[in-house]
């Protein structure tokens, strides 16, 4: 979506800049150190930025959707969060019964889980 909004000179600015850092890269061996360490630190911010990201959304939501009561196929003693899907897939996050995370994650086709899927306020979910 993001590249769809962006205008043709928009591109040309993005490409040229991207082909001169490419050939600073090359060039000298103080640009290759310099570009490495900003490339190193600015993958790092942005790393730790969407992990931030999905704590607050974890802190501040309360409304999940949460496999139906009827579901076989999942362990019937743990809790299940879905906080995404992805294509035809849910994403499983288990959590026990004060809301907190047991670190069991599962990807399920939708049709290979067999049940459906309710919005529930399930509370705020805790580390």
């Amino acid at each position: 979506a993001v590249a769809g909004a962006m205008k043709w000179w928009m591109w040309l600015v993005l490409i040229v800049s991207g082909v001169i850092v490419f050939l600073f890269y090359l060039s000298h061996r103080f640009w290759k150190f310099i570009i490495s360490a900003l490339g190193f630190f600015i993958l790092v911010y942005f790393l730790y930025g969407s992990y931030n990201f999905g704590q607050l959304l974890a802190k501040t939501g309360t409304e999940f959707y949460v496999p139906a009561e009827s579901c076989l196929l999942l362990n019937p003693e743990v809790r299940y969060i879905i906080p995404s899907f992805h294509g035809e897939s849910a994403i499983l996050v288990a959590i026990d019964v004060e809301n907190r995370l047991t670190g069991e994650v599962e990807v399920k086709n939708m049709s290979e889980l067999g049940c459906g899927t309710q919005k529930k306020n399930v509370g705020q979910i805790k580390r």
